[in-house]
């Protein structure tokens, strides 16, 4: 079974506990005792295509290319599931932020929409590949059209004219460091 995993890409993985969990181009995998075990949509989830994870309190987010599954004691749910998310990260207050291909999407942590910002409040392009967020609140995007800084409810754009190599910042492209924060 472990070499049926590695015949496809790994774009993501998490570790909870001792449990690790990867997201690839043909499901999730979870590896636990030594076992590997594939998610997929014949079981509840929205996609077999993930893009990323992230840990909510002892449950995991699935980004996917057909919504957000939170997968919770066996139990999955759909959120945004007409929604291209291509990242997700978890914030201060247990605050859900989804990198779309219309946007960022903030949900609180029942899955429910609280905010959204596109290009109609500014934020430059249409599209976000990467989100990550900072103990403080900050708010790091990589889109189409450079890294964006959110802070104070204000876009700060970093780009080719500013030293970047690219306007494209592609999936998972901002990481935060936490650890000397």
């Amino acid at each position: 079974q472990s070499e049926k995993l590695w015949d496809f890409s790994a774009i993501d993985l998490v570790q909870q506990a001792d449990t690790l969990w990867i997201a690839t181009e043909q499901g999730l995998w979870r590896y636990f005792k030594g076992r590997w075990k594939n998610f997929s949509p014949e079981i509840g989830f929205s996609s077999i295509y993930c893009h990323a994870l992230a840990l909510l309190g002892d449950g995991l987010l699935i980004a996917t290319d057909r919504g957000l599954n939170y997968f919770h004691q066996n139990r999955i749910q759909v959120w945004q599931p007409d929604r291209v998310i291509w990242d997700v990260a978890v914030g201060p207050g247990k605050k859900i932020f989804l990198a779309t291909d219309a946007g960022l999407i903030v949900l609180n942590s029942k899955g429910q929409q609280q905010a959204w910002s596109g290009q109609s409040a500014g934020l430059p392009g249409g599209t976000v590949y990467s989100v990550a967020t900072t103990p403080n609140g900050g708010i790091w995007m990589g889109t189409n059209h450079g890294v964006i800084h959110l802070s104070q409810e204000r876009f700060h754009i970093y780009g080719f004219k500013e030293g970047l190599p690219s306007n494209e910042m592609n999936n998972q492209a901002i990481f935060v460091d936490n650890s000397s924060v």
